[in-house]
């Protein structure tokens, strides 16, 4: 479930479903257009792939060259000295448990990057990172 981009974190709370999976509230930051997306409801089972494509069927108003293809995203995690990249094709439970990250105030965030932006290579080169195997 998609809320106002606006809406500070804190609107969702991690909570079992009843079928003893964990919905998380979790942010996306997209760092080129200085633009986040707050997620809600992500299940720990649902696949970055997955909320990608839902969030992206539609391009958003800030990407007017279209480079926010859900083939071409990366999910990134990490602070401002190490960012790690995460297999779009893993759970949030998957990533979670590989990252063991400190979560502030209960609310995943994760940077996403078009591999189709300069913006990428240059954001990257800014920072150290590694992939999440």
């Amino acid at each position: 479930m998609l809320t106002s981009p606006n809406q500070p974190p804190g609107g969702g709370r991690v909570h079992d479903n009843g079928s003893g999976e964990l919905i998380w509230p979790v942010t996306f930051l997209y760092p080129e257009h200085g633009h986040c997306d707050y997620i809600i409801a992500f299940n720990e089972n649902s696949r970055f792939v997955d909320q990608l494509e839902a969030m992206f069927s539609d391009p958003p108003g800030w990407d007017s060259e279209r480079k926010y293809q859900p083939s071409d995203l990366e999910v990134l995690y990490g602070d401002a000295d190490q960012l790690t990249l995460i297999n779009s094709s893993s759970t949030l439970k998957e990533a979670l448990a590989l990252l063991r990250p400190t979560i502030e105030g209960g609310t995943p965030v994760f940077v996403v990057l078009s591999r189709n932006s300069s913006f990428r290579d240059h954001y990257l080169s800014q920072h150290s990172f590694s992939v999440l195997s």
